[in-house]
């Protein structure tokens, strides 16, 4: 999926947007970006004009978040973005290989903005390792008789340096998950659209975080995650 496709239609939006109540954290569940430009629009309008501070994208195709970062290379040196690999780059091609390893590098002194890209991801896995990190620790000392809780175990995920997300946006009437982040997920909303990645517009995305922003979170029962 994607957002904010048509810069054109967000110039007379941006303050509306801006007094928004905005997610810290928008994860987008992406499909291959077909339209000429849609990377560098999208760019900008997440980390220029909205400043959003955390942005995943999941793709279908590991191939298709290559082609995502190298096409976005530049804007985000710009705007100071830090790129963060999510899975294994292992199994794509050579040429993505050497991009995802010069943009995480590049970029790994900026602290700014945050985009993860999903590549080979499977969240049961991530737990699965995470436990197995863990026990290999427990078993060798290395954690000073430090009991496990949700943050210790948090430690261990692939997904540490980001922050559970707030709002994740579906499109091409996708109903699912897709075996991604589960362990992040237990308190974030969710908005759907039946639109296409090439069709969501800078409007859709307002009507998202309105949708967000009068929602009451209840964080399980709880008066706030623990």
């Amino acid at each position: 999926m994607s957002v904010l496709t048509r810069v054109d239609e967000l110039s007379t939006k941006i303050e509306a947007l801006r007094k928004l109540d905005l997610p810290d954290h928008i994860v987008l569940f992406a499909g291959s970006p077909d339209v000429q430009g849609v990377t560098e629009q999208l760019i900008e309008s997440l980390f220029g004009d909205l400043s959003i501070q955390y942005v995943t994208l999941i793709f279908d195709k590991e191939v298709s978040g290559a082609h995502f970062l190298r096409d976005a290379s530049l804007l985000l040196e710009k705007y100071e973005v830090r790129v963060h690999l999510l899975g294994s780059s292992k199994e794509t091609s050579p040429e993505a290989q050497a991009l995802f390893a010069k943009m995480t590098t590049a970029t790994r002194n900026f602290s700014q903005h945050h985009l993860s890209i999903a590549v080979n991801y499977n969240s049961r896995q991530e737990i699965l390792q995470a436990a197995k990190h863990y026990v290999a620790d427990k078993a060798h000392g290395r954690l000073n008789g430090e009991s496990l809780g949700e943050a210790t175990f948090r430690e261990y995920l692939l997904t540490r340096e980001i922050p559970d997300p707030d709002l994740i946006i579906n499109t091409d009437k996708k109903r699912c998950i897709s075996n991604a982040l589960l362990w992040q997920l237990a308190y974030t909303e969710f908005w759907t659209s039946d639109k296409t990645w090439a069709d969501l517009t800078s409007s859709d995305l307002i009507e998202a975080i309105v949708a967000y922003q009068f929602r009451q979170r209840r964080f399980g029962g709880l008066t706030q995650p623990t």
